[in-house]
């Protein structure tokens, strides 16, 4: 009951001081009331079948202070062990910011420059046309049409801010036969803008591929060799890959669903696809890595850490988290009102008052994972499961893990 009460009048602060716009100092989360929080949570959602199981993280001030799996890895109610192996989807997003932003360190690619100095393909693009009322057209065959040439050009680290106008790829990418990002690119440059680059945001994963692909030829490496050389050999993520390996597919999570009576049941799942039936040989930077909690940890902490891993291997260096944490400079203009804006592949709290304080950042994927850095209070957390139902930015699961994690906070550091 103290416990409660103590949170009780913890949100109660932080509620007051958001809505008047205060800046509170560090706090620290209380470890008994978090693993009450996050179980109730849990053993809600298992039995309601909103999920088979999750594993759950949460570190602060550099050690760990909750790791917990809840529920099963499948239909069939195998416990989790831990070392399941998860589709990150859209958690590959952070992943390509940060190869982007080594390979501009290194020297390889200047991220303000034009993706036509790369790729000349996207040197002359054009915008959808149109009707009278502002809405798309589309011919019978269900794609955009071209109207007028567009004004501004592309610059490569607005592919992964969600403000370059692209459509998302579909399978008609792929119908020469060859699945890998060279045909996903090519295919994306004969396509018409849906706005203007650079005046409006939306979600786009296929502009992702678009970095991967200039990393490609500059580097001279495949993106998943490339992944692995810069960033997971150094933080030794073993476990993390867009080819996973015949022992990496065997621990596999299942792909939760629920039928129309509520009932939980595994969703057919391909081995050799990572993301929806896309193949292993499409390294979609936006949506196909496969990935551990353990493994992914090492890399939300070394974000957390300014570029260096918990081993001590820098990965980037701190300016460049700064870069990728920071709303890009569209922002002011395309998000001014929002309580979040887009950096490099996160969304970053931008106003007091918001779930998360101001300053944090992360993002989620389509199946469920999320995860975010709080650098407020210094606390890295992650949330993974695989579940077709319950996916993506803004879900029941990730929400509630978000809550569950602020509620817990203690302001016991704050009234000393």
């Amino acid at each position: 009951m103290l416990l409660r009460i103590m949170s009780f009048f913890t949100s109660a602060v932080l509620l007051i001081s958001g809505l008047l716009g205060l800046e509170l100092p560090a706090l620290r989360l209380n470890e008994r009331l978090l693993s009450d929080r996050v179980s109730s949570s849990q053993r809600a959602r298992l039995k309601s079948e909103k999920i088979f199981g999750s594993h759950i993280i949460v570190w602060q001030n550099h050690k760990e202070v909750l790791n917990a799996l809840y529920g099963f890895s499948d239909r069939m109610k195998t416990p989790l062990s831990g070392n399941e192996i998860y589709r990150i989807a859209s958690m590959t997003k952070p992943v390509t910011a940060v190869a982007m932003l080594a390979a501009y360190e290194d020297g390889l690619i200047d991220i303000y420059e034009e993706v036509s100095h790369y790729l000349p393909e996207f040197g002359e693009m054009y915008l959808a046309l149109r009707d009278k009322n502002g809405e798309l057209v589309k011919d019978e065959a269900g794609n955009f049409i071209k109207d007028k040439k567009a004004v501004n050009s592309i610059k490569v680290y607005q592919c992964v801010s969600h403000i370059t106008g692209l459509p998302e790829i579909s399978e008609k990418a792929f119908e020469n036969g060859e699945e890998n990002l060279e045909s996903a690119v090519s295919y994306l440059s004969e396509q018409p803008l849906l706005f203007e680059p650079g005046t409006e945001q939306l979600y786009c994963t296929s502009a992702y591929d678009i970095v991967a692909r200039i990393i490609e030829i500059k580097s001279g490496l495949n993106f998943n060799e490339y992944l692995k050389k810069r960033i997971f050999d150094r933080l030794g993520m073993e476990d993390t890959t867009f080819m996973p390996d015949s022992q990496q597919k065997a621990r596999f999570v299942r792909m939760h669903a629920v039928d129309e009576n509520k009932k939980s049941y595994e969703y057919p799942t391909d081995d050799g696809c990572n993301f929806a039936g896309f193949g292993n040989t499409y390294f979609g930077a936006g949506c196909s890595l496969v990935s551990s909690a353990a493994d992914y940890l090492k890399f939300a902490l070394m974000l957390q850490n300014g570029g260096e891993g918990e081993n001590g291997v820098r990965v980037v260096s701190e300016n460049s988290i700064k870069l990728l944490s920071t709303p890009v400079p569209e922002m002011k203009k395309i998000m001014p009102s929002s309580s979040w804006q887009w950096g490099l592949a996160v969304r970053v709290i931008v106003k007091t008052g918001d779930r998360l304080p101001k300053g944090s950042f992360g993002w989620s994927g389509a199946y469920g994972t999320h995860f975010w850095i709080d650098k407020q209070n210094n606390i890295t957390a992650l949330y993974f499961k695989n579940s077709v139902y319950d996916g993506g930015a803004g879900c029941l699961t990730a929400n509630e893990f978000e809550k569950d994690v602020m509620k817990s906070l203690s302001l016991r550091r704050l009234l000393k």
